[in-house]
């Protein structure tokens, strides 16, 4: 082998690990970056939550006591109807669907008592999911 084969071999090889260096320094790099991607959404996610807990905790309150109001009338006053409606924002979909079906006209007194008991339990179960 003369010398002019051995520099190219030599250059060769030291291409190929060149290539391979930096093929493996891309890979740990995307492998990174999937990391702390992933990393921050789940910190964006739990902010987002964190930040929204007391407003659904007071929302839990508020329809409670919007509750006790209302079960002992017949006909719901058009001064309780808004800031009820305003309560039920924060809660999840299907309560606040309950809930708001408490509104309806056409609704009787054994289904409004059958409805409120139905979404104070769904209010103590959410309650135990926000607590501590």
């Amino acid at each position: 082998m003369d010398k002019t084969q051995a520099t190219l071999i030599a250059g060769a090889l030291a291409a190929f690990v060149g290539f391979f260096s930096a093929l493996l320094s891309h890979l740990s790099l995307r492998y990174q970056l999937k990391k702390q991607a992933e990393e921050s959404e789940r910190v964006r996610v739990h902010s987002i939550k964190t930040q929204a807990m007391p407003n659904k905790i007071q929302s839990l309150e508020q329809v409670w006591f919007f509750l006790i109001e209302i079960e002992g009338l017949e006909v719901i006053p058009n001064k309780i109807i808004e800031p009820y409606i305003k309560a039920t924002l924060w809660l999840p979909e299907d309560v606040r669907v309950l809930a708001l079906s408490l509104l309806g006209s056409s609704i009787t007194t054994e289904t409004r008592v059958c409805l409120i008991a139905e979404l104070r339990a769904k209010i103590i179960d959410l309650s135990k999911d926000y607590s501590c």
